[in-house]
């Protein structure tokens, strides 16, 4: 009669520790906050990993780089959509110059530069 007794007990306490836990996955899936949204320049940034093989931390700093270049594109746009031409202008080849002299490999620069003047194909659609 006590081993019965200690059988159902340990049964239950079993059945409620599996039920705790699947329940607390099923939960924790649901709170899970969502991905990040890619930012404005994700496929730019995917390609010039692809191209230029960069490693993780040269990915990280090039996914700072564009990320602080679109902090700045919305600045400018929250103060005057007219004047925007001039300084978008400067401003992307200013970061265009940071992204080649700190991000990529000193022997990758030329070719860099080369695809940004349009010498060479930067084909977006891979």
């Amino acid at each position: 009669m006590k081993g019965d007794s200690r059988l159902w007990i340990l049964l239950l306490v079993a059945t409620s520790f599996l039920a705790g836990g699947a329940g607390g996955v099923l939960v924790g899936l649901e709170i899970r906050p969502p991905a990040p949204a890619p930012g404005a320049f994700a496929d730019y940034e995917r390609l010039m990993v692809e191209r230029f093989d960069l490693s993780e931390q040269r990915a990280r700093g090039l996914r700072a780089v564009l990320d602080q270049y679109q902090r700045q594109i919305d600045r400018l746009k929250a103060r005057n959509a007219a004047a925007l031409e001039p300084e978008l202008s400067k401003l992307g080849l200013t970061f265009r110059t940071v992204v080649r002299d700190t991000v990529l490999p000193a022997d990758r620069r030329e070719e860099f530069s080369r695809m940004a003047d349009g010498e060479l194909a930067f084909d977006l659609s891979e």
